[in-house]
Formats: C-alpha cells, structure tokens, sequence
C-alpha cells in the first residue's frame, strides 16, 4: 500500500506518479514528504507556535513562518532536511545554531531556541517583514548606485562583526540577504557557516555553498578564509550593480570553473555610469588570489564609499521600504490548517443533473401533462376576461378555455362529444382566479346600442 496519497481526493499514488488516477490531479513532486514534515512539525511545536507556511527551502533546511502563541508574534522556524539529520550533517546544524544564536548584530537575525525532538531539528528565529534581495534584482535589474552602496555598507557591517569572532558565512548570495520594512538589510542563513577555530568540517563542507559565488579556493576545496566572504560580497555587488553575475555558465561544473580560471567581463561594460572608485573596488574583491582581495571586508567597503547610516526621510532608504514592503509575501506558500474541500462553494447549491432519459421520463408523464394543459387553461381564461372587458360584454360564468376564445368573434358552437371542452374541465387542477370572474352579487349592466 502507497504512503503518498492525492490531496485533492486521498486515493492513493505512486512514487513516480505525475498525475492522480483518480481525479487527473497534478501531484507536486515531493509534496508528500514536505507534508509529513510539516504535520510533525505542527505535533512537536502545539501549543507553542502556529505554523503558517512556508518561507523558503535550502539544501540544508526548510524555513516556515509560525506564530508565537505566548508572545503573540512572528517567527521563523527552520527545519533540518531529512536527509540530513544524522550524522555531519546533524552535526553542522547544532553547530550552525549556536554560532549564530552567539552573534548580535543589527543586520544579523537573532536566534530564539534550538530544539531537537530526535526526529526533528529545528530552531526558532526571528520572522523579518520584508522581501529578499534577490527578488528585487529580479524585479528592477540593475539597482541604483546609491541602493547598491548603501546595501553593501549594511551587510559588510555585518560580516565584519561576523569574521572578528571566527565565523566564516560561506553561502553569501542575494537569498540570504533581507530587505526589511524599514529599509534595513538584514543577513540570515548561516546555516553553513563555520568556527574558523572547529575543526572536522574540511570535508564535509567542500561542496556546500551556492556556485554563482563560491570563490575559487572554496571551489578548489582549498582552505576558506573571511576573503572567501568578500569574494561572494564582490559577486553580488557585481550583480547589484549590472543585473546579473559576472558568470552565467549553463551548469555547476562550468560555472565553478570559470570562477577559477576565467576573468570576469569588465564592470563599465555592463554598468557604464559605474564611478571608478567603486568599478575598482568590486573588482579587486573578485580577484582569484585572497591575497590580493582587501585585507578585510570593512577595507573594501570604506573604498566603495558607502553613505552614512540613512535617515528615515533618504530617497534611497524610501524606496528600499516601499520595495520590502510591496513584496513582503511573494515567497510564502500557505500550509492550510483545516482539510480543503474537493467541491467549491456555492452561496446557493447547484440543482443535480439529470440524465437525457430521466428528462424525458419526466416530460412524458401524466402528471407533467396535466399540470401543463391546465396551465394553458387559466391562461386562456384570463385572456378571455381582459377582452370581454375590454369590449364591454359580459363573460358567461361557464367559459373555458378554447371555447371562450372563439366566443368573442362567432356565436359558441353547439357542444358534441368530440368538443374538446370536457377534456379541458377534466384535467384543468384549480378554477380560474378570482379577479378573473365576474362578481355574483353585481349583475353586468346592458349594453346600450
């Protein structure tokens, strides 16, 4: 028997399965095993958080928005993949919680709890309303100079705090990096992120990070340094700067390699009204050598000349809110939290279909039949009545149907059995209405002539 079985009506599927045998569903690979972490995740945290959705998803993690039920706020709470649960890799993301949980920094989300119930690993943090860098970029391509400076400024603060204390991001890009409601940027995702005192991980770490910006020694397995960091810094000022990564290989393995062996194309190129203080200074970070990168990251960022902390009223520090602000909910995938209906709702419920067949049962019975020549019969007695009105004569109190039609335009024919006029009595269901028949009390005056 199947573990998996359809959303939409329960039967259930294959591994392999694209669509529902039952009811032509498109099944969503993965949709089953990203719905048991979240019913385990909403067993372990009841009571405690209220999982709303989905934020995002990495190699390493899942990240879901919640609601704090004691405190009565937001939070995200990211979640160990399954695959790597056990072993390293368990291991790095205990580390990776209390690495950042150590951090305190304006541009750096705090960490609230860690928490491991055995089959899941999970640690709580804070929920930013904002919108991620790299859906801007996508939105408006190249930012402004002034955005791109003031961006770069904040996070390079933030990981020159980080790089002080021996911590090593190794996964910067623009996913990783929040715009928040009130124009600040805040870095999250230290997910792979290491001591550089800890030891072990030189292995188990080589192929972690995201190839657009992995620097050429981390692509090499060779030993990362805080300018490894500046290097990804540089790519993704890079990309502020132009719209797009100096390398758009079609795949990891050419994307790795240009990062070792080919020059990026030239800033101006791609960037034309680049100043030349900042043109030199992106492009010292993405040199290949780390000795010949800046000494450290706060180095690079004094010569880009980043502006001074901006006010509430910057132009730049407007726009960087109203763009936040527009996006905040363009990556959240609701988790439904009651089970969903297969029919739609209707204000008022549809009528059944009933088969040609039973349509034309229905048509031919006698009951149909009868309350149909009876309706015509009232009809024609009331037709009768408004032109007998009209033309001022009397309508005998024994008109039906027919007969009284014809009465208006030629003496009543003398009644014989084939006269349709009992058949007519016989089937019509009610008398004609009242304010169709003559009063009996109040005789029809005569007609003068």
């Amino acid at each position: 028997m199947n573990a998996a079985t359809c959303e939409q009506c329960g039967a259930d599927i294959g591994a392999t399965d694209q669509f529902c045998a039952e009811c032509g569903a498109a099944l969503v690979p993965g949709a089953s095993a990203d719905r048991r972490q979240v019913e385990m995740l909403q067993a372990v945290t009841v009571g405690h958080y209220e999982i709303r959705g989905e934020l995002g998803r990495g190699g390493m993690a899942t990240v879901y928005l919640a609601q704090d039920l004691a405190l009565d706020r937001k939070v995200a709470i990211k979640v160990m993949s399954p695959a790597l649960a056990h072993g390293d890799g368990m291991e790095r993301f205990k580390r990776e919680a209390r690495t950042a949980a150590s951090l305190s920094h304006p541009n750096i989300i705090p960490i609230y709890g860690v928490h491991d119930t055995g089959e899941l690993l999970y640690f709580v943090m804070k929920y930013v309303e904002g919108r991620p860098l790299d859906g801007i970029i996508r939105e408006l391509g190249a930012l402004p100079i002034a955005m791109v400076q003031a961006i770069l400024g904040q996070v390079a603060s933030a990981f020159g705090y980080a790089h002080r204390r021996g911590v090593i991001h190794r996964d910067i890009k623009p996913a990783n990096i929040l715009i928040d409601d009130e124009g600040w940027a805040v870095v999250t995702d230290f997910g792979i992120a290491k001591v550089a005192a800890s030891k072990g991980l030189t292995m188990t770490g080589l192929s972690v990070g995201t190839p657009t910006y992995m620097s050429p020694e981390q692509v090499a397995g060779e030993e990362v340094t805080p300018a490894s960091d500046q290097y990804a810094l540089g790519v993704l000022a890079y990309e502020m700067l132009t719209g797009k990564p100096p390398y758009q290989q079609a795949n990891a393995m050419a994307m790795m390699f240009a990062h070792v062996h080919q020059a990026p194309p030239p800033l101006e190129a791609g960037r034309p009204d680049c100043p030349e203080t900042l043109r030199d200074a992106v492009m010292r970070m993405l040199d290949k050598d780390p000795a010949n990168r800046w000494p450290s990251v706060e180095d690079a960022i004094a010569a880009i000349g980043t502006p001074p902390p901006l006010t509430h009223d910057d132009p730049t520090r407007s726009q960087l809110i109203e763009l936040a602000r527009t996006g905040a909910n363009e990556r959240l995938a609701g988790i439904p939290r009651t089970p969903r209906s297969p029919i739609p709702l209707r204000r008022t419920p549809a009528r059944p279909r009933q088969s040609i067949a039973m349509r034309m049962k229905n048509r031919a019975s006698p009951l149909s039949i009868a309350i149909g020549v009876g309706g015509l019969a009232v009809a024609a007695i009331a037709i009768t009545v408004a032109l007998r009105s009209r033309a001022g004569t009397p309508a005998p109190s024994g008109d039906t149907g027919a007969v009284g039609v014809v009465a208006d335009s030629a003496p009543p024919p003398t009644p014989s059995p084939a006269a349709p006029a009992p058949v007519v009595e016989a089937s019509a269901p009610a008398p004609a209405p009242a304010a169709a028949e003559p009063a009996p009390s109040s005789p029809t005056p005569p007609v003068r002539r």
